[in-house]
């Protein structure tokens, strides 16, 4: 069990000791992680920083990071065991979900508010999408929770972490007929009590 039991105090010293820099995005709601290369490995001090911004900000968006299918599959499993889609395993990765929209793949189902798998005995903890193809208008993600919400404008090679188990998202299926694909790993969660 990959349980976090840190108080917001060590959390807080935690990310005020990582070496990237966290900006907030949103009072209550995301923040993005800059100084980081997420294809280079993580010590252990950097990885439990990294992880403690997530909880603390519960969206996480890492741009820039040129990271290949193997090298998001070999990051996600840092967090812990990763899902396989019931619905669709594919290729090499069976970890990794493709979401490829376009005009002759239009979105199904993830232009609702949801949160990942949650039909599963042990629910989606984190998410980690990768952008490899954007339109140039629209395609936007959102996140709320009880709180805040936040609007994410996404740019290839852009990386987004999110506790699955504190938000839920949106994919705004605004720019039919244009190609959306991104990338997508799970991290199994526990079972809920």
């Amino acid at each position: 069990m990959n349980v976090n039991v840190a108080t917001d105090g060590s959390r807080k010293e935690e990310i005020a000791r990582a070496p990237f820099q966290v900006e907030r995005l949103g009072a209550r709601l995301g923040a993005e992680i800059g100084g980081i290369d997420l294809r280079q490995a993580m010590d252990p001090a950097t990885f439990e920083a990294f992880e403690a911004a997530l909880i603390e900000h519960k969206v996480i968006v890492v741009r820039d990071q040129q990271l290949t299918t193997a090298e998001h599959v070999a990051l996600s499993r840092r967090f812990g065991e990763l899902e396989v889609h019931p619905m669709r395993p594919q290729g090499e990765f069976p970890e990794i979900l493709v979401l490829d929209n376009h005009k002759d793949n239009p979105v199904l189902s993830t232009d609702v508010w949801h949160s990942d798998t949650t039909f599963r005995r042990n629910p989606t903890k984190y998410t980690i999408l990768r952008c490899q193809i954007m339109p140039k208008v629209g395609g936007d993600t959102l996140w709320a929770d009880m709180e805040a919400a936040f609007r994410l404008r996404w740019t290839p090679d852009t990386i987004v972490f999110w506790d699955n188990r504190s938000t839920k998202h949106y994919a705004a299926n605004d720019y039919y007929p244009e190609r959306r694909r991104m990338e997508r790993t799970a991290v199994v969660g526990d079972v809920p009590v």
